[in-house]
């Protein structure tokens, strides 16, 4: 069975040793760490997408369900 290797971008990489790494003042700090939340986010979901293309009986969690994201929503209590 193939297995997928994802490896963080050499961006994703950068804005991590820059956050670790350098004193910065909070305005800098703060853009550069939504930067990095955002290359974040898309590695951890293509690597979590993997693994359910490569094991499809497994269910998602029940936070990835549509159900689960309705009953919590703040929308439900607004309408």
């Amino acid at each position: 069975m193939n297995s997928i290797v994802r490896h963080k971008t050499e961006e994703h990489l950068q804005l991590e040793t820059l956050l670790n790494s350098l004193p910065l003042e909070p305005s800098q700090r703060n853009e550069i760490h939504e930067q990095f939340l955002k290359q974040s986010a898309g590695y951890y979901g293509e690597t979590n997408t993997d693994h359910y293309l490569r094991y499809p009986h497994s269910s998602p969690p029940p936070s990835m369900t549509f159900g689960f994201l309705m009953e919590f929503s703040i929308f439900k209590w607004m309408l």
